[in-house]
């Protein structure tokens, strides 16, 4: 990949070098001249080579004994051209280089920049080293260009020892006077100086006349003898759903009960939510259930149209029929890195792996992880207690919880006469120990049941309490003048991150 990709390795040497950095070219705004160099003031614009970028910026790590390898793309393209191929051969190249050099830099454009600093990290496994992305608003040659600044501060953070500065372990993109988590980041505006937010997670550093950078935001150095392992795969049909007033189950259905893709993501309103129509849900339940065609349950990611905030499904009822579909939660993840992800979990983990993979941290792109527990409820039972029991597996330990919410859906009370019971749910927890705690979650008057038959009960305080692995969680129904039942029980658990 990286030798149909790339041309060959160029080192410039540097005198008594205390750094070196491997600067990779893929194209861009910052090294775009005329299409026609006969015409100067063309409008048409094509990316230049490398060499005829770095004229305008000579000397670049000289002053900071920074040694440049050199290595381009064959044929630099505009960003909007860049494929997940390219993403491979980046990743492929960083492997191939990487005892080489102390750091890498790639110049990109910014139409898809935050694509490719997501998917590299994802794919780059036990980075230990910078990888620092850049690129400019106005190509480098302009008189009023950012591409210079970009470039100089991009070589110096990869170019840490020269520096004295912290090795920062991970993909980022720098730009003007941040630097950002590269998973984190989406491009905002077209026209700005800084046209990247990070709406989720802070800036991991500022750069003006020093660059200061926040080690405590950082990700944390691979285990000793650990080097980097760059991935060769990735899924091939990703689709995206975007749900918008006036859209159709029929058209729903033609982007999703298609046998040719592999997953799918819904860009979804607020905080998760979609249309509830019965319909619109029928669709998404022969998908994720049964899956397009003769291939597998289709895995589904639901992300949030929402620059910031997360989604959290079952908070409404719009999103309810999406969560009891099995659709996995994006969380607090940007779109850009939804995507990346979704690419890169389909072929690395088995079917029944995959939602919570997704809905997992692995490279620091979400602020929690969810751990969505259903309960299997005895179709058969017809008593006055029905109890369904899940013993938890995870790093609840490490990892605190930060929330927990328990949803029913279906309750109802039969028997007479069933307007004048109680319903009563209840979450005990039994340790390894043989300990028990419990909590009354609610109790809903029968009349209340046609009105009340799902229920989204906050049981933090009880969770955070009992919540380690090996801990056998039991969810209790119990029917008072008649016998409770229930289509179905889950128990949504946000835990912590460790960066």
């Amino acid at each position: 990949m990286t030798a149909s990709l790339f041309e060959p390795l160029i080192v410039e040497p540097v005198e008594g070098a205390r750094a070196r950095v491997c600067l990779i070219y893929t194209g861009g705004t910052i090294g775009m001249v005329p299409a026609n160099p006969d015409n100067p003031s063309s409008p048409n614009l094509a990316p230049a080579s490398l060499q005829e970028l770095l004229r305008y910026v000579p000397g670049l790590g000289e002053q900071e004994r920074i040694e440049l390898g050199l290595l381009s793309l064959r044929e630099p393209v505009d960003s909007s051209s860049i494929s997940p191929a390219h993403w491979l051969a980046m990743a492929a190249a960083i492997e191939e280089h990487y005892d080489d050099f102390d750091g890498f830099v790639i110049l990109h454009g910014t139409d898809t920049m935050a694509f490719t600093t997501s998917a590299l990290s994802f794919l780059l496994n036990d980075l230990g080293k910078p990888v620092v992305v850049t690129g400019s608003q106005l190509p480098i040659r302009e008189l009023r260009t950012d591409g210079i600044h970009n470039l100089a501060a991009a070589v110096s953070i990869a170019g840490y020892p020269a520096n004295d500065l912290p090795c920062v372990p991970e993909v980022v993109l720098c730009f003007m006077n941040k630097v950002f988590r590269g998973n984190r980041v989406t491009k905002v505006s077209s026209a700005s100086w800084q046209p990247f937010d990070s709406p989720n997670y802070p800036p991991l550093g500022r750069i003006g006349a020093q660059i200061r950078l926040r080690e405590e935001l950082l990700r944390p150095l691979p285990e000793a003898g650990r080097r980097v392992r760059a991935d060769r795969e990735l899924a091939t049909n990703v689709r995206v759903v975007f749900f918008h007033p006036g859209m159709s189950p029929d058209e729903l259905r033609d982007e999703l009960l298609n046998a040719e893709i592999e997953g799918a993501i819904l860009l979804s309103y607020g905080s998760g939510n979609g249309p509830d129509a019965a319909a619109f849900m029928q669709v998404v339940r022969e998908a994720t259930m049964e899956g397009p065609g003769d291939s597998p349950p289709l895995p589904i990611l639901n992300v949030t149209q929402c620059p910031e905030g997360r989604v959290e499904m079952g908070l409404y009822a719009a999103s309810a029929g999406l969560l009891e579909a099995g659709v996995a939660s994006g969380l607090d993840m940007t779109f850009e890195a939804a995507l990346a992800k979704l690419y890169w979990v389909l072929p690395r983990f088995p079917v029944g792996e995959r939602r919570a993979a997704l809905q997992r941290d692995q490279r620091g792109e979400q602020n929690e992880e969810l751990h969505d527990i259903r309960f299997a409820l005895d179709p058969g039972s017809t008593g006055p207690i029905t109890s369904a029991e899940h013993v938890l597996e995870g790093n609840f330990g490490r990892q605190g919880v930060r929330r927990a919410y328990l949803r029913l859906s279906g309750l109802a009370l039969a028997g007479e006469p069933a307007s004048a019971g109680v319903a009563r749910v209840s979450l005990r927890a039994r340790g390894t120990d043989g300990g028990t705690a419990e909590r009354l979650v609610t109790e809903i008057a029968a009349q209340d049941l046609p009105r009340c038959g799902s229920i989204y009960e906050d049981v933090t305080a009880l969770a955070r309490d009992v919540a380690r692995p090996g801990v056998a969680l039991q969810v209790q129904l119990q029917g008072e003048g008649g016998a409770l039942s229930c289509d179905a029980v889950s128990l949504a658990l946000y835990t912590d991150v460790r960066r």
